[in-house]
């Protein structure tokens, strides 16, 4: 009699670093397009965060942290796909909360750059879960 074992979700290691290596650079590249574009304008000037040596240390920081957090779900939960999809969201909305704090903290940072700086945690969030999650190699 054959015994079938029902593992958690089982993630082929050399697929996920280069599905998480392909949405790390897609995300840095998208971002650092954002951040050239967003600087020549004037609500840019002046504030730190909008340049590209902190947007794309901080937008391959947090591939890193997606594409570990991703292995460890995918390898506990049956549907770690779904369960990953989530945690992301949630991630996402957390993210925010340093830019809400810099708008109020910080007189350089405008409503437009604390926007501007939301939607470079959208693309790569976006570019990342959609390479661990959805693109087959």
């Amino acid at each position: 009699m054959s015994e079938t074992v029902a593992t958690a979700g089982t993630t082929d290691r050399s697929s996920l670093l280069v599905r998480g290596g392909l949405g790390i650079a897609l995300g840095m590249a998208l971002n650092g397009i954002l951040i050239l574009g967003a600087g020549s304008l004037a609500y840019a000037e002046g504030v730190r965060a909008l340049t590209l040596p902190p947007v794309l240390f901080l937008t391959a920081a947090g591939g890193v942290g997606a594409v570990l957090v991703y292995w460890v779900v995918t390898g506990y939960f049956s549907a770690g796909d779904r369960t990953f999809v989530r945690v992301a969201v949630v991630a996402l909305g957390l993210s925010f909360l340093p830019d809400i704090a810099l708008l109020a903290m910080d007189p350089e940072v405008t409503a437009p750059a604390a926007v501007t700086l939301m939607v470079l945690h959208v693309v790569a969030a976006v570019a990342i879960v959609w390479a661990l999650v959805y693109w087959q190699p």
